[in-house]
């Protein structure tokens, strides 16, 4: 059996010490200073190295114990120190092997693999690390293994490039890009490490006061930070889409991209089941669109669902669906008009709920607080409202059904006929009474897609056309008859 690569215990030890040992740091120097104890630095430089021993040792542990083989019955996984743990994954389990490196990983001349199922978006099995030669070595016997008359057979398309993402997309997909986990993240850091740091430090405590000087300079930091979370969220989205490519291949597509952080990983065309195009007020603002597909299985590491166009033209995009073979509707029916009165009344008496909650609470609020104040939020409620309605489409024909949905990041989603499993419908209480209802379809791996307020007299009608493809199927091996 193979073992994993023993200088991949460096990067393991790194990770650890970076993930764990930071926040112990900080949380016993908070407990020295509250109990007034200074152990000074000879102390903690001996802590530091005797954490980083204790780790190297766990880490280079765990390393020697993983032993793996692929073979034509499937992957032989044996890992754990003190908890032993054997599996055995079925070969017709596996449905990709996908290669990762980030940064560090490629300095050290290392790769993550990862095995996908077809159950979920999460790993079947990891290899934390193999050398990137051997890396590929696996994933090509993999390649070898599950489908050799595949590769007997020629393809006069293999290799075809479907999207490549230029210099100019590249600027365009992180500049229109908006990543509020960045936001987040700065938020989260500020709440938990920010008090402390004001009490704690000179400067922090010289910060906080010019920040609080004035409503003026208050409003300036904020603006900064956001932008500051904008242009870090685009240099990310920059970093890892350089370089992104998307071609055919044999038994599906095949895509790499990143700098410094390189991935690639393949999706077969045959666990394809649906396709997502994405866009923001901003990109759609100038015509551009990002395009998703939804496989049964983890494609990429996020739930099934994998970035083939980063951003692009919405033409281009709507081009590369239809060359992946799930093309969108052209055109789609909006809701009628009582659902836009639906959402307005929604809005309408959520405002009046919360006015009325800050008026009986009126005795505990500030004398500068007036309770009538949450009723500014009618008009901008009132029309993003309308923007909901405006945003909202269902198309369903014979092959797909194309259903749209969102504001500020608004999916349509395309799913095949001949994918769907399952077939749904739904109306609450409040739909029942305008005569609405929503009819969803779910495939293999969860992907799936909801035209939401549709007509309720026309829910059989579709129903029926989305499940007709099943009545030309086998009830038990689901093949044509």
């Amino acid at each position: 059996m193979e073992t994993l690569a023993p200088r991949s215990v460096i990067y393991r030890t790194g990770t650890r010490l970076a993930s764990v040992g930071v926040i112990t740091v900080i949380g016993l120097r908070q407990l020295l200073v509250a109990a007034d104890i200074d152990p000074g630095p000879i102390v903690w430089a001996a802590a530091i190295a005797m954490a980083v021993v204790i780790s190297a040792a766990i880490e280079g542990a765990a390393v020697r114990r993983v032993r793996f083989a692929l073979t034509p019955a499937g992957l032989q996984l044996e890992q754990g120190v003190l908890r032993r743990e054997a599996r055995r994954i079925p070969l017709h389990r596996i449905q990709r092997v996908d290669i990762a490196q980030s940064l560090p990983l490629r300095i050290l001349g290392l790769a993550t693999v990862r095995f996908r199922s077809a159950g979920g978006g999460g790993a079947e099995a990891e290899l934390r690390h193999l050398r990137r030669a051997d890396a590929m070595a696996l994933s090509d016997r993999f390649e070898a293994i599950d489908q050799p008359e595949q590769q007997a057979a020629t393809d006069t398309r293999d290799g075809e490039e479907v999207f490549r993402l230029d210099r100019g997309g590249l600027v365009r997909a992180g500049v229109y890009g908006v990543d509020l986990r960045v936001l987040g993240g700065i938020t989260a850091a500020v709440s938990t490490v920010g008090p402390s740091i004001a009490e704690q430090t000179a400067i922090g405590a010289t910060a906080v006061r010019w920040v609080t000087a004035d409503v003026g300079t208050l409003a300036g930091v904020v603006g900064l930070v956001l932008l500051g979370a904008w242009a870090v969220g685009a240099l990310r989205r920059m970093v890892r889409f350089a370089g992104f490519t998307l071609e055919r291949t044999s038994d599906g597509y095949h895509y790499r991209g990143g700098f410094g952080a390189r991935y690639q990983g393949t999706i077969p065309a045959e666990k394809l089941q649906s396709v997502q195009l994405v866009d923001t007020p901003v990109s759609r603002r100038f015509g551009y669109a990002a395009l998703t597909v939804q496989t049964a299985g983890g494609v990429g590491g996020s739930g099934g669902s994998t970035t083939v166009v980063p951003l692009a033209p919405r033409g281009e995009a709507r081009t590369v669906a239809q060359a992946v073979g799930v093309a969108p509707a052209s055109r789609l029916r909006r809701p009628p008009l009582r659902a836009r009165q639906r959402y307005r009344t929604r809005v309408t008496v959520l405002v009046l709920a919360v006015v009325g909650v800050v008026w009986l609470l009126g005795g505990w609020l500030p004398g500068w607080a007036q309770w009538w104040a949450p009723a500014g939020l009618l008009g901008p409620g009132l029309w993003l409202a309308g923007l909901q309605w405006r945003h909202r489409g269902y198309h369903i024909d014979d092959e797909r059904l194309t259903a749209r949905t969102g504001v500020l990041r608004r999916r349509t989603t395309v799913v095949p006929l001949e994918k769907v499993q399952t077939v749904r419908s739904r109306s609450t209480v409040l739909q029942r009474r305008r005569t609405l209802a929503s009819v969803g379809v779910d495939t293999a791996g969860g992907a799936g897609a909801t035209a939401i307020d549709m007509d309720a007299r026309a829910v059989e009608g579709a129903m029926e056309t989305i499940r007709d493809p099943f009545s030309r199927l086998d009830p038990l091996s689901l093949a044509p008859r």
